[in-house]
């Protein structure tokens, strides 16, 4: 709209400035005047051109003073040329920039593509093996179970193999040297028993998960430094009793970053957190505790023990002269009858003993011990009433969580 506008005050003011010069020009004719000394013809002559250009720069600067495109046409040609030129150039060096651009996305997609497909290969050569060693696994588990079986079948074989021992022992020597010899012997069988168990349970395993190094009983009185000592104490048993086992290279094992959280010892090493809180547990207890030092995970020879802490209350069991056992004993029969039978009543006191909570040797597995000169002393007395008596299994001491359990034996008959 204000073109237009401005079209018609420019045709307006150029009619009226060619008006005004067309009555001047008439005028000079007229009245023949001259201007810059020239004819009136010519004068005319002059103010006719003078308006024309007028006209003509009226009509430039109006256009140039409202209109910025006129004055880039007008001035700026030249300078637009050469910027085009340049703006060009650019084009063309950016359009060759995005070919090679265009060249290296494709190479790295080809090698995305590449790299993806290895990935992928090889992730799903990895979930096989895992599933390869899960199925191993399970097979593993299923041949622990069945070794425990036998275990367990073993244990049976071994007692029935104990009382064999005993006959035998009993009809070659003298009742003294047969009774020591045969705990001699049960010893070294169990012992041999339980090595032989055990390497069968996992192929050649001296440590079996929970399997208990030593333990210790701590008073109730103890102070948290008393306890550490006590702890440290256990520690070092358990630690001789892993190397004589076969556990090595502890400090080899554990690596310098993980020490910050462990402590190590010869073929032994353990939480330094668990440590200090059975420490606290036993502080705090304000009781008679028992610890036991366990190993935490099934070790190999040549492998370190990971120890575990557990405390429970020692509670007392047996208190001094309570009866264990009682039975009647024929003393007609022969004294290695008795003997027999007196091993007998023996096993069961073990067996009552671990029911009621008495902790057995971590390395014998035995409850507590007798003196053989005692037993072969009960057994001539018993043989010389020829006669059925009253046979008691008595605690000699109090008998505490802890253990040991000391027996005596009492021998009474009717008059």
């Amino acid at each position: 709209m204000f073109s237009f506008l401005f079209i018609a005050i420019l045709v307006v003011v150029s009619g009226a400035i060619a008006l005004i010069g067309d009555r001047l020009g008439s005028n000079v004719g007229r009245k023949r005047r001259s201007l810059l000394g020239l004819r009136p013809r010519h004068t005319a002559t002059l103010v006719t051109i003078v308006t024309g250009m007028l006209i003509t720069m009226l009509t430039l600067g109006a256009i140039l003073l409202l209109s910025e495109q006129a004055r880039l046409a007008l001035f700026g040609v030249e300078k637009l040329g050469k910027k085009l030129l340049y703006l060009n150039a650019q084009i063309s060096q950016r359009n060759t920039q995005l070919v090679l651009l265009r060249g290296k996305l494709y190479k790295i997609s080809t090698d995305y593509a590449s790299k993806e497909k290895v990935l992928k290969q090889q992730l799903s050569k990895a979930t096989k093996e895992l599933e390869h060693k899960n199925d191993e696994l399970q097979k593993l588990e299923r041949a622990i179970s069945m070794l425990k079986r036998d275990y367990a079948s073993t244990s049976v074989k071994l007692s029935s193999a104990e009382n064999e021992v005993a006959k035998l022992n009993a009809s070659k020597r003298s009742l003294l040297k047969e009774i020591e010899r045969l705990k001699t012997d049960v010893v070294d069988v169990r012992a041999f028993a339980r090595r032989m168990a055990i390497v069968k349970e996992r192929g050649q395993v001296v440590f079996r998960a929970d399997q208990v190094l030593t333990l210790g009983a701590v008073p109730d009185y103890y102070n948290p430094t008393k306890c550490r000592a006590k702890l440290l104490a256990l520690i070092d048993e358990a630690d001789k009793t892993a190397v004589r086992m076969g556990a090595r290279s502890a400090r080899d094992a554990v690596s310098a970053l993980r020490e910050k959280r462990l402590a190590v010892g010869n073929g032994v090493y353990w939480s330094r957190e668990q440590f200090e809180h059975a420490v606290r547990l036993l502080a705090e207890a304000k009781r008679n505790s028992v610890v036991t030092v366990s190993s935490f995970t099934n070790t190999t020879p040549g492998e370190p023990v990971l120890l575990s802490f557990h405390i429970m209350e020692n509670k007392l069991i047996f208190r001094r002269g309570e009866a264990i056992i009682n039975a009647r004993i024929d003393g007609s029969k022969t004294q290695e009858a008795i003997g027999e039978e007196i091993i007998k009543l023996l096993r069961r006191v073990r067996e009552t003993a671990l029911l009621k909570g008495v902790l057995p040797d971590p390395e014998e597995g035995t409850v507590g011990s007798i003196s053989a000169f005692r037993i072969l002393d009960t057994i001539r007395n018993i043989k010389g009433y020829g006669k059925e008596v009253d046979f008691s299994v008595k605690a000699a001491f109090d008998t505490w969580t802890s253990g040991p359990l000391m027996i005596d034996f009492a021998v009474e008959h009717d008059i």
